[in-house]
Parts: structure tokens; C-alpha cells; sequence
């Protein structure tokens, strides 16, 4: 089973479309209930603390999920191999969605999941991290 992203550009916008198509290729006969594409950010900050009466470690970290997307791109019950499925997909950026950035104390990531299900459970899957940047100065 061969899982593949490919992506419509190296990186992408706030407030744009993340363009893509998803490649599923087998070996074999795989049941499979769904494709699922997840779009996930997240925010980790590390703050120094010096004071051991109280912080119990010299750093503080805190993570925390900016968003998910999930969505079913294609339903099925058999892939009969060998075989090539090549499914496209469109996701929305949302103009608040912060850039991908990673600081001395700050991290902002994004990653681009996809999972080959049957009963809820994960057969395979593959992941992609995802560079956002601010929306581009307007040209004049």
C-alpha cells in the first residue's frame, strides 16, 4: 500500500485554498470504509522559568490545538489492486489561521493527514507538514 500528498505548491495562504490530490496504490485486496483528510495546526510555547519555588522544571511547555479539519473524500468498501486511485481535494485556509512560524519559544505547525479506515480504525496513513504564510502584500 503506497499513500501519497501531492500538493499544488510548496506552500500556501491564509484566506486562500490548499489544492492538492490524494494517491492511493495497492498491492492487494484492501476493505476500506473511508478515505480521511485531516488538516491540523498547532501552537507550542516553552516559557523559561527560574524560580524553582514555582516552577517544578526550568521550563514551562504548553501545547494546544489551533484546528482541525476532517473530511471524507471518498467512501468504498473494496479496493480491488492492482490499482491507482487519484482522488483531488480543496481545503479553505481561514484568513485567522496563524503562519507556520517556529521561534526561540514559539512554534506554530501545520501537518496534512491521510488515512485509509475500515471500522474506525487507521489501515494506513501518511502525513505531510504544511508552510502557511501571511496573504501576500496587494500588487499596485
Amino acid at each position: 500500500m503506497n499513500l501519497q500528498i501531492k500538493l499544488s505548491s510548496p506552500f500556501f495562504y491564509v484566506g486562500k485554498n490548499l489544492k492538492g490530490e490524494v494517491e492511493v496504490e495497492c498491492v492487494g485486496d484492501i476493505e476500506f470504509e473511508e478515505i480521511r483528510l485531516e488538516f491540523e495546526g498547532t501552537e507550542k510555547i516553552n516559557f523559561p522559568c527560574r524560580d524553582s519555588n514555582v516552577c517544578p522544571s526550568p521550563t514551562i511547555f504548553l501545547a494546544s490545538q489551533i484546528f482541525e479539519t476532517k473530511r471524507r473524500i471518498k467512501e468504498g468498501n473494496r479496493i480491488v489492486c492492482p490499482s491507482q486511485i487519484k482522488i483531488p481535494f480543496e481545503l479553505f485556509i481561514p484568513p485567522w489561521t496563524p503562519p507556520t512560524y517556529r521561534g526561540k519559544y514559539v512554534q506554530t505547525n501545520y501537518v496534512l493527514r491521510v488515512k485509509l479506515m475500515r471500522e474506525g480504525v487507521t489501515l494506513f496513513s501518511k502525513e505531510l507538514p504544511i508552510k502557511i504564510f501571511l496573504a501576500p502584500p496587494a500588487i499596485r
